[in-house]
């Protein structure tokens, strides 16, 4: 069984729930703005109230489109209090403004081993100036050993695409990823 719910919809924040109780797993889809007025309580009230039912939580935050401070704090408070039920947390997909703040503050992933699946890269074209993002998989870099980012075409001139931050800072995160994904 499978049922789409909406937790928040409110600006600047909106919230969905997918609870599957046959994989035992509730995916939450952030999408917005992570700031003082996002608040975690109901969030928090909802995903502990499944805690006896689900074992698994999926964080897909690639809609995340900002984080300021405030929200960075609420967002940690949130995270430390799942972390305090018996669920496992794992990360679906990740948005490039909140893996930029997570490079800084590493708990945004949660602790060190929490799984991240797939990750925004961002990217720009020499020639006519377009940038854009790319979704990767984390498995593609050898346990974090690997900070080269792969090779993509512009849409619309067919350039190579040239990776549009620091290697070694964006892909920090991947070192704290567990060891099985290597």
């Amino acid at each position: 069984m499978s049922i789409d719910v909406p937790i928040l919809k409110a600006p600047p924040l909106s919230v969905e729930a997918n609870v599957s109780l046959t994989t035992r797993t509730l995916q939450l889809r952030l999408a917005g703005v992570i700031n003082e007025q996002a608040h975690f309580r109901a969030l928090f009230d909802y995903v502990f109230g499944l805690a006896s039912e689900v074992r698994l939580l999926v964080l897909d935050v690639q809609g995340v489109q900002d984080i300021n401070s405030s929200g960075l704090r609420s967002w940690l408070l949130f995270l430390k209090k799942v972390q305090e039920t018996p669920l496992r947390l794992k990360f679906a997909r990740v948005s490039e403004p909140f893996l930029e703040r997570a490079n800084i503050y590493p708990d945004m992933l949660g602790p060190a081993g929490t799984p991240v699946e797939k990750f925004e890269a961002p990217y720009c074209c020499p020639k006519c100036d377009n940038r854009s993002l790319h979704l990767l998989d984390t498995q593609a870099f050898e346990g974090g050993k690997s900070a080269v980012p792969p090779s993509f075409r512009c849409e619309s001139c067919q350039t190579d695409l040239l990776f549009d931050e620091l290697e070694g800072q964006y892909f920090r995160f991947l070192q704290r990823l567990p060891k099985e994904n290597s």
